[in-house]
């Protein structure tokens, strides 16, 4: 397929203007092929989920999180399958959205160099050196910037080779009988688990069909070594290099095309507020919790209360 890059951007860029977001509009464009190897270009920006934004509101935090979904995690989780894709964004991607397209497999990221002149851009740009880069390099992701007006194209972040070989990061994977789709068996199916971790659990369908029961837990990013990561948290304190359970659970089904069933989500505690937060913006409003006194942090037992009492999610 012949790409053009400058063309891809500037879609992009019409979406980013068509954000919501008063100071901070991002726009994302991913083209992949789906499952039957058939080519898919969507395009999207950050915005409110409207549950969120009708009840919790644009300046409110859900939690410690804010209540916007980034327009990279848009994108892919809008996508029919995101191993290989390309994904072009206006601005830096933070490292959250930098451990979601390591997570969902993401090939390539293009970014705008005006990125470098916008007030988001310039408080991201730290981030972006200390944690977004060591995160996409590792992942094995080529990082390249756009200059529309010079028409050069650059490479910002050049991945070692075989940087996935370093950790193997399952995510179990059940396929289903028909018979399995129930509350009971899925019930049963996670009271059989013997983990010491958190995890999440969900049945998600294939697009021809086939029932799966996937389980995940928290890791920390794609490729990153123990060390690595142990550097990046001891930088700053605003982001961690672990992806969490439903995170995980939601990215993986984006990557293999894969569709949760809203029926059987389930999180064995309280989910992070930016769990939730990208739950919801990803259209999932049902949920199971095992232990909902135990999570992270206290943020995401807040971000629980808010949600019930606005009575945004349904509970089992």
């Amino acid at each position: 397929m012949n790409t053009n890059h400058f063309d891809y951007m500037a879609l992009a860029r019409d979406a980013e203007q068509q954000s919501m977001h008063p100071t901070h509009k991002v726009g994302a464009l991913i083209f992949g092929t789906d499952r039957n190897a058939q080519h898919y270009e969507i395009v999207k920006s950050n915005f409110w989920p409207d549950t969120l934004e009708n009840h919790i509101g644009q300046n409110k935090k859900l939690g410690n999180a804010s209540t916007t979904v980034h327009a990279e995690v848009a994108a892919i989780c809008a996508a029919p399958a995101t191993e290989n894709a390309t994904i072009y964004v206006t601005d830096l991607p933070c490292p959250n959205c930098a451990k979601v397209m390591a997570e969902a497999r993401i090939k390539n990221i293009y970014t705008d160099a005006r990125t470098h002149d916008t007030p988001l851009g310039q408080k991201m740009k730290p981030y972006f050196d200390d944690v977004s880069t060591p995160i996409l390099l590792n992942a094995g992701i080529s990082v390249y910037e756009i200059n529309s007006e010079a028409k050069t194209i650059t490479q910002i972040i050049t991945p070692a080779p075989n940087s996935l070989l370093q950790i193997h990061r399952p995510i179990r994977h059940i396929p289903l009988e028909h018979s399995d789709i129930n509350q009971t068996t899925f019930i049963n199916m996670i009271e059989k688990q013997t983990i010491d971790t958190s995890f999440a659990a969900c049945y998600a369908k294939s697009a021809l069909g086939q029932y799966n029961f996937l389980l995940a837990q928290p890791q920390r990013s794609v490729g990153l070594r123990q060390e690595q990561a142990h550097d990046i948290s001891s930088l700053q304190n605003k982001y961690e290099p672990m992806l969490q359970p439903l995170n995980r659970l939601l990215l993986t089904c984006a990557r293999y095309g894969l569709k949760i069933d809203k029926d059987y989500l389930y999180s064995s505690q309280t989910p992070t507020s930016r769990e939730f937060v990208n739950m919801i913006g990803a259209g999932y409003t049902s949920l199971h919790i095992g232990d909902r006194d135990k999570c992270r942090d206290d943020w995401g037992a807040k971000a629980l209360a808010q949600l019930e009492t606005h009575k945004i999610i349904d509970l089992r």
